[in-house]
């Protein structure tokens, strides 16, 4: 199974985030490598701006492609943080590995919050690679996983295109 924290990673992108996207679905079957995928979450926050959900069509996209989207609500009005989307994943990780749902697990994410769900999920006796932006993975997560995978060295990253954006705004 592959659980991906959408924050983490296009943070990992850098100062040019903007102007870059990541093919998901491309990354989550190059990581694969070759085994049968089970099921690919995506975890993010809602964005709520005057009452509405702007993030949704987005997260319908992403389902539409066959992720498990799990959206969960920023507590927090007005600032721009996420709550409970780690501790959401983390849970998520360890309840589908107590049920013996999958053998290994990959982790795209570079935030050191998920080492103790790591070291869960390997007492279970299951595998659990990152994968992460080298920039944004930890070393404390780098040290517990099974396998790191750099998302540096796959040509995870594209362009945006700037004419579609001003259209749709």
């Amino acid at each position: 199974m592959v659980f991906i924290d959408l924050r983490n990673i296009t943070e990992g992108c850098g100062p040019d985030s903007d102007y870059l996207r990541i093919d998901l679905e491309w990354m989550t079957d190059r990581l694969c490598d070759g085994r049968r995928l089970m099921r690919a979450f995506i975890f993010d926050g809602k964005h709520i701006v005057n009452g509405v959900d702007v993030s949704k069509t987005f997260h319908d996209i992403l389902a539409r492609c066959g992720f498990t989207m799990v959206a969960r609500d920023c507590c927090t009005l007005g600032v721009d943080r996420q709550k409970e989307v780690d501790v959401a994943l983390g849970c998520e990780m360890v309840v589908r590995a107590c049920r013996d749902q999958y053998d290994v697990a990959v982790l795209v994410s570079g935030d050191r919050d998920f080492v103790p769900a790591v070291e869960h999920v390997q007492d279970m006796g299951k595998r659990v690679e990152v994968a992460s932006f080298d920039s944004s993975a930890s070393i404390g997560l780098r040290r517990v996983c099974d396998r790191f995978r750099s998302l540096d060295e796959m040509p995870v990253l594209m362009l945006k295109n700037p004419c579609l954006t001003e259209v749709s705004e």
